[in-house]
Protein backbone atom coordinates (compact mmCIF):
# COMPACT_ATOMS: atom_id res chain seq x y z
CA UNK A 1 0.00 0.00 0.00
CA UNK A 2 1.44 3.51 -0.76
CA UNK A 3 0.94 7.03 0.35
CA UNK A 4 -1.09 9.44 -1.25
CA UNK A 5 0.97 11.89 -3.09
CA UNK A 6 -0.50 14.85 -2.15
CA UNK A 7 -0.82 13.78 1.74
CA UNK A 8 3.16 12.83 1.17
CA UNK A 9 4.10 16.04 -0.32
CA UNK A 10 2.40 18.01 1.91
CA UNK A 11 3.00 16.25 5.50
CA UNK A 12 7.01 17.14 3.66
CA UNK A 13 5.69 20.65 3.51
CA UNK A 14 4.30 21.00 6.94
CA UNK A 15 7.45 19.37 8.58
CA UNK A 16 9.51 21.96 6.72
CA UNK A 17 7.78 24.49 8.27
CA UNK A 18 7.33 23.22 11.73
CA UNK A 19 11.32 23.62 11.60
CA UNK A 20 11.58 26.94 9.72
CA UNK A 21 8.58 28.95 10.58
CA UNK A 22 9.55 29.23 14.47
CA UNK A 23 13.05 30.87 13.42
CA UNK A 24 10.88 33.86 12.92
CA UNK A 25 8.50 33.92 15.93
CA UNK A 26 11.69 34.85 18.02
CA UNK A 27 11.41 37.21 20.38
CA UNK A 28 12.76 40.43 18.23
CA UNK A 29 15.70 40.87 20.70
CA UNK A 30 16.45 37.37 19.83
CA UNK A 31 15.98 37.47 16.32
CA UNK A 32 18.53 40.87 16.16
CA UNK A 33 21.19 39.02 17.48
CA UNK A 34 24.06 37.67 15.58
CA UNK A 35 23.81 34.05 14.12
CA UNK A 36 26.47 32.78 16.49
CA UNK A 37 25.57 34.74 19.43
CA UNK A 38 24.76 31.99 22.42
CA UNK A 39 21.21 33.43 23.12
CA UNK A 40 20.37 33.25 19.35
CA UNK A 41 21.74 29.45 18.93
CA UNK A 42 19.96 28.16 22.24
CA UNK A 43 16.76 29.59 21.48
CA UNK A 44 17.20 27.78 17.76
CA UNK A 45 18.15 24.55 19.83
CA UNK A 46 14.66 24.77 21.36
CA UNK A 47 12.84 25.10 18.13
CA UNK A 48 14.99 22.86 16.32
CA UNK A 49 13.96 20.48 19.19
CA UNK A 50 10.59 20.94 18.84
CA UNK A 51 10.67 19.96 15.09
CA UNK A 52 12.81 16.88 15.93
CA UNK A 53 9.78 15.96 18.10
CA UNK A 54 7.11 17.05 15.92
CA UNK A 55 8.36 15.24 12.56
CA UNK A 56 8.22 11.77 13.69
CA UNK A 57 4.89 12.10 14.86
CA UNK A 58 3.54 13.97 11.45
CA UNK A 59 5.74 10.89 9.69
CA UNK A 60 3.72 8.13 11.56
CA UNK A 61 0.02 9.18 10.98
CA UNK A 62 1.01 8.37 6.81
CA UNK A 63 3.11 4.99 7.80
CA UNK A 64 0.04 3.22 9.09
CA UNK A 65 0.28 -0.67 9.66
CA UNK A 66 -1.51 -0.93 5.94
CA UNK A 67 1.84 1.06 4.49
CA UNK A 68 4.49 -0.52 6.84
CA UNK A 69 3.87 -3.69 5.76
CA UNK A 70 4.00 -5.35 9.03
CA UNK A 71 7.42 -3.76 9.56
CA UNK A 72 8.44 -1.92 12.29
CA UNK A 73 8.33 2.25 12.36
CA UNK A 74 12.08 2.17 13.26
CA UNK A 75 13.05 0.24 10.15
CA UNK A 76 10.88 2.89 8.07
CA UNK A 77 12.41 5.45 9.98
CA UNK A 78 15.72 3.93 9.43
CA UNK A 79 17.15 3.66 13.13
CA UNK A 80 17.52 0.51 14.21
CA UNK A 81 20.09 -2.20 15.44
CA UNK A 82 20.97 -4.13 11.99
CA UNK A 83 24.41 -3.59 10.52
CA UNK A 84 24.24 0.02 11.74
CA UNK A 85 28.21 0.23 12.33
CA UNK A 86 28.75 0.05 9.19
CA UNK A 87 26.46 2.26 7.87
CA UNK A 88 28.07 4.49 9.83
CA UNK A 89 31.57 3.72 8.61
CA UNK A 90 30.72 3.66 5.21
CA UNK A 91 28.47 6.77 5.03
CA UNK A 92 31.71 8.46 6.88
CA UNK A 93 33.79 7.62 4.32
CA UNK A 94 32.21 7.73 1.35
CA UNK A 95 31.85 10.87 1.59
CA UNK A 96 35.82 11.85 3.22
CA UNK A 97 36.16 10.60 -0.18
CA UNK A 98 34.87 14.05 -1.80
CA UNK A 99 37.07 16.17 0.22
CA UNK A 100 40.30 14.35 -0.70
CA UNK A 101 41.90 17.43 -2.20
CA UNK A 102 40.56 19.57 0.94
CA UNK A 103 42.41 16.49 3.32
CA UNK A 104 45.44 16.83 0.80
CA UNK A 105 45.86 20.15 0.48
CA UNK A 106 45.44 20.53 4.83
CA UNK A 107 48.43 17.67 5.08
CA UNK A 108 50.91 19.18 3.20
CA UNK A 109 50.40 23.20 5.19
CA UNK A 110 51.40 20.59 8.04
CA UNK A 111 48.07 19.78 9.65
CA UNK A 112 48.10 23.85 10.50
CA UNK A 113 46.24 25.76 7.21
CA UNK A 114 42.54 25.65 9.12
CA UNK A 115 40.39 28.21 10.24
CA UNK A 116 40.53 29.86 13.95
CA UNK A 117 38.73 27.00 16.09
CA UNK A 118 34.78 28.58 16.75
CA UNK A 119 33.37 28.81 19.92
CA UNK A 120 32.16 25.34 21.47
CA UNK A 121 28.96 26.63 21.42
CA UNK A 122 29.01 26.90 17.43
CA UNK A 123 30.79 23.69 17.35
CA UNK A 124 28.06 22.15 18.58
CA UNK A 125 25.58 23.43 16.69
CA UNK A 126 27.75 22.56 13.53
CA UNK A 127 28.71 19.35 14.44
CA UNK A 128 26.26 17.82 16.48
CA UNK A 129 23.04 19.48 16.57
CA UNK A 130 22.32 20.49 12.83
CA UNK A 131 23.45 17.40 11.55
CA UNK A 132 21.67 15.50 13.96
CA UNK A 133 18.30 17.40 14.30
CA UNK A 134 18.35 17.60 9.85
CA UNK A 135 19.15 13.95 9.19
CA UNK A 136 16.81 13.07 11.25
CA UNK A 137 14.13 15.37 10.00
CA UNK A 138 14.82 15.86 6.25
CA UNK A 139 16.13 11.78 5.88
CA UNK A 140 14.88 9.79 8.75
CA UNK A 141 11.28 11.68 8.82
CA UNK A 142 10.81 13.32 5.30
CA UNK A 143 12.45 10.75 3.02
CA UNK A 144 10.36 7.46 3.73
CA UNK A 145 7.14 9.49 3.19
CA UNK A 146 8.62 10.51 -0.27
CA UNK A 147 9.23 7.03 -0.97
CA UNK A 148 6.16 5.36 0.19
CA UNK A 149 4.25 7.72 -2.13
CA UNK A 150 5.47 5.49 -5.14
CA UNK A 151 8.21 7.56 -6.53
CA UNK A 152 11.11 5.59 -8.08
CA UNK A 153 14.25 5.81 -6.67
CA UNK A 154 15.90 8.75 -8.69
CA UNK A 155 12.95 11.16 -8.00
CA UNK A 156 12.79 10.33 -4.21
CA UNK A 157 16.52 11.36 -4.22
CA UNK A 158 15.76 14.49 -6.47
CA UNK A 159 13.14 15.39 -4.66
CA UNK A 160 14.42 15.32 -0.96
CA UNK A 161 17.58 17.08 -1.75
CA UNK A 162 16.08 19.97 -3.55
CA UNK A 163 13.53 20.03 -0.28
CA UNK A 164 16.92 19.86 1.37
CA UNK A 165 18.29 22.65 -0.49
CA UNK A 166 14.74 24.99 -0.69
CA UNK A 167 15.05 24.93 3.42
CA UNK A 168 17.76 26.63 3.59
CA UNK A 169 16.63 29.57 1.28
CA UNK A 170 15.32 31.35 3.93
CA UNK A 171 18.49 32.75 5.15
CA UNK A 172 18.78 35.40 2.53
CA UNK A 173 15.42 37.26 4.73
CA UNK A 174 17.82 36.83 7.64
CA UNK A 175 21.12 38.31 5.74
CA UNK A 176 18.87 41.18 4.39
CA UNK A 177 17.16 42.15 7.81
CA UNK A 178 20.79 42.19 8.59
CA UNK A 179 22.25 44.62 6.50
CA UNK A 180 23.68 42.37 3.89
CA UNK A 181 23.09 43.85 0.17
CA UNK A 182 20.47 41.64 -1.70
CA UNK A 183 22.83 40.77 -4.20
CA UNK A 184 25.38 39.50 -2.16
CA UNK A 185 22.88 37.65 -0.01
CA UNK A 186 21.29 36.01 -3.04
CA UNK A 187 24.79 35.16 -3.90
CA UNK A 188 25.68 33.38 -1.07
CA UNK A 189 22.15 31.61 -0.31
CA UNK A 190 22.32 30.42 -4.34
CA UNK A 191 25.38 28.66 -3.27
CA UNK A 192 24.34 27.69 -0.07
CA UNK A 193 21.37 26.01 -2.05
CA UNK A 194 23.44 24.15 -4.91
CA UNK A 195 25.77 23.06 -2.12
CA UNK A 196 22.64 21.58 0.33
CA UNK A 197 20.65 20.36 -2.77
CA UNK A 198 24.03 17.99 -3.48
CA UNK A 199 24.62 17.13 -0.01
CA UNK A 200 21.16 16.51 0.34
CA UNK A 201 20.77 13.72 -2.61
CA UNK A 202 23.84 11.99 -1.48
CA UNK A 203 22.62 11.85 2.01
CA UNK A 204 19.03 10.72 0.96
CA UNK A 205 21.49 7.67 -1.38
CA UNK A 206 23.22 6.94 1.74
CA UNK A 207 20.01 6.42 3.42
CA UNK A 208 18.22 4.80 0.85
CA UNK A 209 20.82 1.75 -0.20
CA UNK A 210 22.24 1.56 3.89
CA UNK A 211 18.71 1.51 4.88
CA UNK A 212 20.05 3.62 8.68
CA UNK A 213 20.33 7.37 8.98
CA UNK A 214 23.76 7.27 10.91
CA UNK A 215 25.57 7.18 7.81
CA UNK A 216 24.43 10.43 6.71
CA UNK A 217 24.47 11.85 9.77
CA UNK A 218 27.99 11.96 10.01
CA UNK A 219 28.72 12.68 6.53
CA UNK A 220 26.52 15.92 7.39
CA UNK A 221 28.87 16.14 10.86
CA UNK A 222 32.56 16.23 8.44
CA UNK A 223 31.58 18.20 5.59
CA UNK A 224 29.86 20.52 8.04
CA UNK A 225 33.38 20.45 9.73
CA UNK A 226 35.26 20.34 6.47
CA UNK A 227 33.39 23.49 5.01
CA UNK A 228 33.05 24.21 1.19
CA UNK A 229 35.69 22.79 -0.75
CA UNK A 230 39.06 25.99 -0.94
CA UNK A 231 40.99 26.27 -4.34
CA UNK A 232 43.13 28.92 -3.11
CA UNK A 233 46.04 26.63 -3.60
CA UNK A 234 45.19 28.01 -7.43
CA UNK A 235 46.40 31.42 -7.16
CA UNK A 236 49.93 32.04 -7.39
CA UNK A 237 50.26 33.62 -4.25
CA UNK A 238 49.81 30.90 -2.31
CA UNK A 239 51.91 28.81 -0.22
CA UNK A 240 50.85 25.32 -1.29
CA UNK A 241 51.05 26.88 -5.48
CA UNK A 242 53.81 24.61 -6.20
CA UNK A 243 51.92 21.56 -5.14
CA UNK A 244 49.00 22.59 -7.03
CA UNK A 245 49.06 19.22 -9.29
CA UNK A 246 49.07 17.44 -6.12
CA UNK A 247 46.34 18.28 -4.76
CA UNK A 248 44.50 18.61 -8.24
CA UNK A 249 45.01 14.82 -8.50
CA UNK A 250 43.56 14.05 -5.06
CA UNK A 251 40.47 16.20 -5.77
CA UNK A 252 40.63 13.89 -9.22
CA UNK A 253 41.10 10.35 -7.33
CA UNK A 254 38.66 11.30 -4.91
CA UNK A 255 35.68 11.77 -6.86
CA UNK A 256 36.65 8.71 -9.14
CA UNK A 257 37.57 6.53 -5.85
CA UNK A 258 33.98 7.99 -4.71
CA UNK A 259 32.55 7.22 -7.80
CA UNK A 260 33.50 3.92 -7.67
CA UNK A 261 32.86 2.58 -4.70
CA UNK A 262 29.30 4.29 -3.81
CA UNK A 263 27.20 1.31 -5.28
CA UNK A 264 29.63 -1.41 -3.84
CA UNK A 265 29.78 -0.03 -0.50
CA UNK A 266 26.27 0.59 -0.01
CA UNK A 267 24.82 -2.84 -1.07
CA UNK A 268 21.39 -3.26 0.20
CA UNK A 269 22.31 -6.99 0.04
CA UNK A 270 24.33 -6.20 2.55
CA UNK A 271 22.01 -3.69 4.90
CA UNK A 272 18.52 -5.48 3.84
CA UNK A 273 17.22 -2.00 3.43
CA UNK A 274 13.12 -1.42 3.07
CA UNK A 275 13.43 1.65 1.65
CA UNK A 276 15.67 0.48 -1.32
CA UNK A 277 13.55 -2.38 -1.52
CA UNK A 278 10.32 -0.24 -1.36
CA UNK A 279 11.52 2.21 -3.87
CA UNK A 280 13.03 -0.02 -6.74
CA UNK A 281 9.89 -1.71 -6.48
CA UNK A 282 7.79 1.43 -7.39
CA UNK A 283 10.72 2.12 -10.14
CA UNK A 284 8.94 -1.63 -11.79
CA UNK A 285 12.82 -3.11 -11.04
CA UNK A 286 12.09 -5.05 -7.66
CA UNK A 287 15.22 -6.51 -5.84
CA UNK A 288 16.68 -6.98 -9.24
CA UNK A 289 17.96 -3.59 -9.65
CA UNK A 290 19.96 -4.45 -6.29
CA UNK A 291 23.79 -4.07 -7.10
Amino acid sequence: MTIATGAALATCAVIVGVLVVPFYLLPASVRALPRDAPRHILARFATVALACVAAPLLAARLLTDDVRGGRSLGRWLSVHAHASAEAALVGLLLVALLFAGPLTAWALSGCTARAARPPLLVRVRNLVVAPLSEEWIFRACMFPLIVSAGYGCGASLAMDGAMFGVAHLHHIFYKVANGEPLARALQVVGFQFCFSSIFGTIASFLVLRSGHVVGAILAHSFCNAMGPPSFAFARASHPLYGKRNTIWASFLLGIVGFAALLFPATSPARFDSLLWETCSSASGGGHARQR
